[in-house]
């Protein structure tokens, strides 16, 4: 697998040599880690601190794989092996060459051709997740366009994957790309691409995504048409007739407003210039209901003026997001036109045939752990909060797979979990709601050593205040469990390793009486009157561990996390359940 090299000598084996020596060193201390139990060494990152090296010369390269095949020589025996501990140890050796290209930054040559050939391996042996860590972690430390490499990679996968899982991996990845070259105006790049998402999705199931990508394709054939007429009329424009364009191109077709609103700004002089800056120094946080109208009704009467159904729809589609923002401080009169229009709008984007269930109202939390709504990296990794309310989630650890509905998070059991910040709409004391999916790694029943925890709000007098959890006194149960030892339970003793089951808890406020309510797959299977006021806390939330330092961690998948300021009824909470059974997510976001 090749990226543009130049063919030179910069001293070949000789330079090589040194780097090497300490890299096998640092293998045996690797090893040494592992026997006694310690975790000396740093996780792989995708990360890069200070600027990218250039891809080193093919020689070297070369010469340094000549090396790493000489100290891995017991190990790429196994893997040419035709069988399927063959392939289990190739994807082995691929592990440890991407562990060790992360830790070998003395040499850049040594470093390229650990993780070249890491990804070589790992894609042989159809390893989705490892192959797409690989292809990060060299456009991280290295600058070339990683375009090539990843078709290349992303063809070879899509003939080679044989799992409903890895193929919706594999198409997600995909799809992040096509959507990447999209914004980039490259249609070349993402027509490429699309090709693959499409052989991917077809065996992964997931019609959802199928659909998704269809729409994708669609998107690029209508974008590039109109980025080819763009550069027709651009040539002949300089100025602020170029910049009106750009503007109009950019949010009318592409729905970049943040880009495409300045644009506009500088190119029109009259009305619609206006509006384009009014817009954009609006801050939607604070906007009062009748600014946010004027907007809506700006975007919307300019729709009405525009020939191209594309444009139309995202104009009206702008003038929703601010009618939304509107709607419920309007006088009457103003509040009947606003409704109409959405209603309108709805009807135009084809969205009315899904009807808002009551259960969407009420969310504070919404985490679908879905690939598109996580960002940032290592420390910086968020989930993305669909309720509107900025409660997003700080991964510490964990790992995005195929979930019940989209995306979950897969937990190792070790401390890895997420993290939502306090704020006052999470204290969670008098009415309100958790649900989520969850699936164990390994079953849990009668046995279990240690409490291993779902969801936790923190603690009153050492105790914990609010969290979902299974017990480790006596069946393994799961438990919801309030202040002063407070509980509700399921006699169900058995949680399968692999099988993904859905539990609801509910605290009311009944006539001064508290109430909690543990429903699992839709079913209400405990009801406690708590003799004692639940007490809330000033405590982050912790997802898959008992606290924010991780300890009595679940090892397992979640998904589709929902927090209300309300409790449920449970008719809700029975549609909720059957709803996302037949993959609707109940955390998605509300549109307008």
């Amino acid at each position: 697998m090749q990226v543009t090299r130049q063919v030179e000598s910069r001293g070949g084996v000789e330079r090589a040599a040194g780097p090497l020596r300490v890299f096998t060193a640092w293998r045996r201390l690797a090893f040494f880690c592992l026997a006694v139990g310690l975790t000396l060494c740093t996780p792989v990152s995708s990360s890069q601190e200070g600027p990218k090296s250039p891809v080193p010369p093919g020689l070297d390269t070369k010469n340094a794989l000549k090396e790493i095949k000489g100290i891995y020589k017991v190990e790429y025996a196994k893997a040419a092996r035709r069988s399927q501990a063959g392939v289990e140890a190739k994807r082995s050796l691929a592990r440890a060459l991407l562990d060790a290209g992360h830790e070998t930054k003395d040499d850049p040559a040594v470093s390229y051709a650990l993780l070249d050939e890491s990804l070589r391996l790992a894609t042989e042996c159809a390893d989705v997740e490892l192959s797409i860590e690989a292809i990060g972690l060299m456009t991280a430390r290295f600058d070339f366009k990683p375009q090539e490499l990843q078709l290349e990679t992303f063809q070879k996968l899509a003939s080679r994957v044989k799992s409903a899982d890895d193929s919706w991996a594999l198409s997600h990845a995909v799809r992040a790309v096509v959507a990447e070259s999209i914004k980039e105006d490259d249609f070349d790049n993402a027509q490429k691409f699309v090709k693959v998402a499409q052989k991917a999705v077809a065996r992964s199931g997931d019609k959802l995504l199928a659909g998704d990508i269809a729409a994708q394709t669609k998107q690029i054939k209508l974008l590039a048409k109109i980025y080819s007429a763009l550069e027709k009329r651009l040539a002949k424009l300089e100025g602020a007739g170029r910049d009106l364009e750009l503007g109009r191109y950019y949010a009318f077709s592409k729905g970049d407003w943040k880009l495409g609103l300045p644009l506009i700004e500088k190119g029109d002089a009259g009305a619609l210039g206006k509006l384009a800056a009014s817009d954009a120094a609006t801050e939607r946080d604070s906007v009062e209901a009748d600014g946010a109208a004027k907007l809506g009704d700006g975007w919307w009467d300019a729709s009405e003026k525009e020939k191209d159904d594309l444009i139309e729809v995202n104009l009206k589609l702008r003038a929703g997001s601010w009618y939304k923002l509107a709607v419920e401080g309007l006088v009457p009169l103003d509040q009947e036109r606003v409704v109409g229009r959405l209603a309108k709008l709805r009807k135009l984007t084809k969205s009315s045939s899904r009807a808002k269930e009551s259960y969407i109202e009420g969310r504070v939390v919404a985490l679908s752990f879905d690939p598109q709504t996580i960002g940032g990296e290592d420390k910086e990794k968020t989930c993305r909060d669909l309720s509107g309310h900025g409660n997003n989630g700080s991964f510490a650890g964990g790992k995005t797979v195929r979930g019940k509905v989209g995306g979950a998070l897969r937990l190792n059991g070790a401390g890895e979990r997420v993290v939502i910040a306090h704020t006052d709409k999470l204290h969670l004391t008098r009415g309100s709601s958790v649900a989520l999916w969850f699936k164990p790694t390994e079953s849990i029943g009668r046995g279990l050593e240690e409490t291993q925890i779902l969801f936790s709000k923190g603690y009153v007098e050492r105790d914990l205040s609010y969290a979902l959890l299974f017990s480790d006194e006596g069946d393994g149960t799961m438990t919801g469990i309030f202040t002063k030892r407070q509980y509700v339970n399921t006699s169900r003793s058995s949680w399968p390793a692999g099988e993904w089951n859905h539990v609801t808890l509910t605290l009311s406020d009944q006539d001064g009486d508290f109430v909690s309510r543990l429903y699992i797959n839709g079913q209400l299977v405990d009801t406690d009157e708590l003799g004692v006021d639940p007490e809330g806390t000033l405590s982050n939330i912790s997802v898959g561990a008992m606290d924010t330092s991780g300890r009595r961690p679940f090892k397992g998948a979640v998904d589709e996390l929902a927090i209300w300021n309300r409790p449920l009824t449970g008719g809700e909470v029975r549609k909720l359940f059957q709803n996302s059974s037949r993959g609707r997510s109940y955390c998605e976001e509300t549109s307008p």
